[in-house]
């Protein structure tokens, strides 16, 4: 019986220690004198205006079942660097690692990313679908 209960109890310190993990991340980019930015970030986007000469962009990442070490991990690693490329119609954003999914001992790990994106006044954005982004992404060389 007290093997049962020592079994027990960790199995359900196991269970608060694996949830979920959350991180906000935030960086800003100079524009370029561009005054256009497609946006190629995999997840749900939201632009608003402000005030201000570069563009800031709000990254929130949500790892299920998981730990805020493992999240640590994945963000030094660099998986959720947000690079930019000039292009003769504006400045893309993209975030190239993330285009190979975390895969554990357990399966494929769920992501949820959510991006806010802050732009100049007279900037204009294009969210670009995953299906023509990929498309851009082959034909321009971008790894």
């Amino acid at each position: 019986m007290k093997k049962f209960i020592t079994f027990l109890a960790l199995v359900c310190v196991t269970n608060l220690a694996v949830g979920q993990a959350q991180k906000t991340l935030v960086k800003s980019f100079n524009l370029q004198g561009k005054d256009m930015v497609m946006l190629d970030l995999k997840g749900d986007v939201e632009v608003q205006e402000w005030n201000n000469s570069t563009a800031k962009v709000m990254m929130t990442i949500e790892l299920a079942n998981s730990n805020s070490g493992m999240l640590k991990y994945m963000v030094t690693k660099g998986r959720y660097n947000i690079k930019t490329q000039p292009k003769s119609e504006g400045l893309l954003f993209y975030t190239p690692g993330l285009e190979r999914p975390i895969k554990t001992r357990t399966g494929v790990m769920k992501e949820n990313i959510t991006y806010v994106v802050y732009l100049p006044s007279g900037v204009d954005a294009k969210i670009m679908d995953t299906a023509e982004s990929t498309t851009e992404a082959k034909n321009e060389g971008i790894k």
